[in-house]
This record gives structure tokens, sequence and C-alpha cells, in this order.
């Protein structure tokens, strides 16, 4: 299992990127964390622009599903829990409450109010329990949901209509 953290670092404290990141690194294990703050270009983002959004887009496509802690809205972690949408990641966003923009709530699987719920949520949704069904991955999803699709056709087609 492999959960991206998703969440502001531009123009943030080490303390507003990094808490966060460490308490999901405990509570889901080091290695289960794919953290872009790892990679911190904060100062230098001009020059890395290239690094920065396919080494990240990279590690969603690594990922299992995406936590994506919004507490402050910006445009990197919107554009990160869209990818992950599009690449058929679970997406589980942690907003404060309040109104959530409609485009954070319909590319995101679960919206919650905290990180410990968040945390949850991503382990609800990926980790691998004997009566649940291993996470497929996203060329997995997609070739499920091609045939399924096929599959819907072939019956509509076969349907008879009165």
């Amino acid at each position: 299992m492999k959960v991206y953290l998703a969440g502001p670092i531009k123009d943030t404290t080490d303390e507003e990127m990094r808490a966060w990141r460490q308490i999901a690194r405990e509570y889901l294990g080091a290695d289960h964390v794919l953290d872009p703050s790892d990679r911190d270009y904060r100062g230098v983002e001009d020059e890395n622009i290239e690094r920065i959004v396919e080494g990240d887009k990279d590690d969603i496509r690594r990922s299992n599903a995406v936590l994506a802690n919004y507490w402050r809205p910006g445009a990197g972690t919107a554009m990160e829990i869209l990818f992950a949408w599009e690449q058929c990641r679970p997406v589980v966003t942690v907003v404060p409450p309040g109104a959530v923009s409609p485009w954070i709530r319909y590319h995101s699987d679960v919206v919650v109010h905290s990180l410990g719920d968040g945390l949850r949520e991503i382990e609800r949704i990926v980790a691998p329990r004997r009566d649940h069904p291993p996470v497929l991955t996203g060329a997995e999803l997609k070739e499920k949901w091609r045939l399924h699709k096929a599959d819907a056709l072939a019956a509509a087609e076969d349907a008879t209509w009165d």
C-alpha cells in the first residue's frame, strides 16, 4: 500500500508543511507514504517546474490512494486531486468545516473534516483485509472499467425496447 500525501507546500512554514505529514507517516507507516515534501523546492520553484510536477505525478501514479489535506486552498493540491481522480486513485480530502468547492467534492471519494478521520478513511479504503478484495492498480481499474462498459454496452444492444 502506498498513499500519496497531497497538501500545501508553496508558501508554507516547515511546521505547516511537515506536521500533518509526520502524523500520517506514523499512522500509516513510513514505508507506506509517498511524500512530495521530501523533494522540497520552496524558494526555487520556477527553476524546477518540470521536476516538481512530474515527480508529483509519478508518485500519484505509484500510489494506491491519495490523502489530500486541503486546509488551505491551493492550485497544486487541487491539481493533484484532479490528477489522482483521472488516474482512478481513491482520494480522501480533509477540509476545514464550512463550504467546500464543488470541484474538490466532485473529485474526492470521501470528504472529512479532520486528519484523524481522513487517515481512518484511507485505512478503510486501502488496507488489505481478509474480507475485502485487494486494491487494484490504476491499470487494473481501467481494464475492469473497460470490461464493465463493454458488458453494459453488449447488454444494452441485446435489450429489446417496447
